[in-house]
């Protein structure tokens, strides 16, 4: 937390025994709340001797992140957006949005890496699964049989060494030039010609035989679709696509859908799905916790840069919602428990962009004890979600950064890294 600041010896004045107002003060008074914002508690040394360790919350069964595969260059990007385009040129192109707005945000062990590179996708997995990550959920960009960054997944399928344990989520919107996957111009429909899912569950067996291929229940391999609700007919779609995967040989598949809607306006049914994905920050984020943008202007405590009409909200109070009763008893019975290290699309928004305030190191780690300790039992097959692996461009990133270092990764290790814990 003290790192992330990133101050420098010029930051400090040269101390002559003044006895308040100096940067040295100023930390000094933020140590305490430093510990209060990451779930610890300060205690007098007196106190030591006489304090009981607090057992660990229980460890989730089952840990997978969102992995996201745009980082190569491919010819359509170059088209849309520039030659050589990959996520990398948005993120380091990011701009403060207000004072103190930690942008860029740029990689530390890893680099700028390009994933058509096998080694740092055997990376990748080394640090995930030190961290107590039981998988990758990557996303398939699959339109009407054209695929799109297919070459990260397709290169785990050529190499049979490369250790990377994953399962695939189909992501059937339409791309966009606004990137909400919503409105704006289109670069890439989704128009789900007649058959369709039948096409898509073909294509998808040949990963799922594949030895690295996730079957979280020791049976079925899994499979996610993003947006369920945007095919015509999701029932008749959900039953072509497990009828060809048992022509296929591959059996019954464990499918699951991510969960947008958690007011129970969806036109999908709870029980077409074997699970549900939550995926914060969507549904979290209710009108008490807007700092700017919601229904009572602008409540931030430093300044906005002009011109800026997107929203900033409070990552602590929708942490909080998050285990709260008034929320979670909307949610279907088979939903996994989800989690964000941080939320922040200023990179591919810019001035409109959707900010997650308060989202650091401290505040993951206060989320995830109480995820943990609230819900995790309650979670399917007490699995835990986390949105996500490497989301560069929606600052929702595990990986080491040159601002916090592996601290995200440590403070997962610390609650899901005992893997006797899962199995007991």
């Amino acid at each position: 937390m003290l790192k992330s600041m990133q101050l420098t010896q010029d930051h400090f004045q040269i101390e002559d025994q003044q006895l308040d107002g100096t940067t040295a003060h100023a930390v000094e008074r933020a140590l305490g709340y430093i510990c209060k914002a990451a779930g610890l508690k300060t205690y007098q040394t007196t106190e030591i001797d006489s304090l009981t360790p607090k057992a660990k919350p229980k460890a989730p069964q089952y840990v997978t992140a969102f992995y996201l595969p745009q980082f190569h260059p491919i010819a359509e990007n170059d088209r849309w957006w520039g030659k050589g385009y990959t996520e990398w040129t948005s993120v380091v192109a990011a701009e403060p949005n207000f004072s103190g707005h930690a942008h860029p945000v740029l990689p530390a062990d890893l680099g700028f890496y390009d994933l058509r590179v096998p080694e740092t996708l055997a990376e990748q997995a080394k640090m995930a699964k030190a961290a107590g990550i039981d998988a990758f959920c990557a996303y398939y960009y699959w339109f009407d049989g054209q695929r799109l960054l297919e070459k990260p997944i397709d290169l785990v399928l050529d190499r049979p060494d490369v250790e990377f344990p994953f399962y695939l989520c189909w992501a059937n919107e339409s791309w966009r030039r606004n990137w909400d996957g919503l409105s704006g111009e289109i670069l890439m429909p989704q128009t789900y010609f007649p058959g369709f899912a039948g096409d898509l569950a073909r294509d998808i067996a040949r990963y799922m035989r594949d030895p690295r291929y996730q079957r979280p229940d020791g049976i079925r391999p899994r499979f996610v679709i993003y947006r369920p609700e945007d095919m015509p007919d999701p029932a008749a779609a959900v039953e072509q696509m497990r009828q060809v995967w048992r022509d296929e040989g591959i059996g019954e598949v464990e499918l699951g859908a991510v969960l947008f809607h958690v007011d129970g306006d969806s036109p999908v049914k709870d029980n077409l799905f074997d699970f549900w994905v939550e995926m914060p920050p969507h549904g979290l984020v209710k009108s008490n916790a807007y700092l700017f943008g919601g229904p009572d202007g602008n409540k931030m405590q430093t300044s906005v840069m002009q011109g800026f009409s997107g929203l900033i909200y409070d990552y602590a109070k929708a942490a909080a919602y998050a285990t709260s009763s008034a929320y979670t008893k909307r949610l279907p019975k088979t939903t996994i428990a989800g989690i964000m290290p941080s939320w922040d699309n200023t990179a591919r928004r810019g001035d409109k962009a959707h900010i997650a305030y308060g989202a650091n190191v401290g505040t993951f780690r206060r989320w995830l004890h109480s995820l943990l300790e609230k819900r995790i039992a309650g979670s399917y097959r007490e699995e835990l979600w986390i949105n996500a692996w490497n989301e560069w461009a929606e600052k929702a990133v595990l990986e080491p950064t040159k601002q916090n270092g592996d601290a995200y990764l440590k403070v997962l290790a610390e609650f899901c890294g005992d893997k006797t814990q899962k199995e007991t």
